[in-house]
């Protein structure tokens, strides 16, 4: 296993704890240990659908720009320490969040089409149905592989 931005040392540990001796003692910040809770499990995976799931329902009950807001300085800190790249961490926040938009129960995106289309909220939300199961399939993409994400930031550099 070669470079990677997740596991900088190669050694199949995540980013936090690359270059340190496995079982070595060292002190956690508590922001430290937050990061870890959240994003990795007891084994050092990271728990991508979790944070997912979290992310989607903040997405179902708020905004898209005010649920960033508040969330992106409190997680991204988080993330980083837990060794997720910050970009594949803001890309799928952010595509978690816009699936809240077009979903019920606030689903601004629906209410804006029912008004426009003259049909019943209920409607649309049943003929977008497909289009949910889509989005979803494509966050656990995301998720499941970050280079999809990354390449093209890569490619640029």
């Amino acid at each position: 296993m070669g470079y990677s931005r997740y596991d900088p040392a190669g050694q199949g540990r995540p980013a936090w704890n690359a270059g340190k001796k496995v079982g070595a003692k060292r002190a956690l910040k508590p922001k430290q240990i937050w990061a870890i809770r959240f994003f990795l499990d007891r084994e050092g995976r990271r728990r991508a659908p979790a944070h997912g799931r979290r992310l989607l329902v903040v997405g179902l009950l708020m905004d898209i720009v005010a649920a960033a807001l508040m969330l992106i300085p409190v997680l991204l800190p988080a993330a980083t320490a837990a060794g997720i790249d910050p970009l594949h961490f803001i890309v799928f926040m952010t595509a978690s969040l816009a699936v809240g938009l077009a979903t019920p129960p606030v689903g601004t995106c629906l209410f804006a089409t029912a008004y426009v289309s003259r049909l019943p909220m209920e409607r649309i939300a049943l003929a977008a149905l497909p289009f949910y199961a889509i989005n979803i399939t494509m966050l656990a993409v995301i998720a499941a592989f970050p280079e999809i994400v990354l390449w093209p930031a890569e490619w640029l550099n």
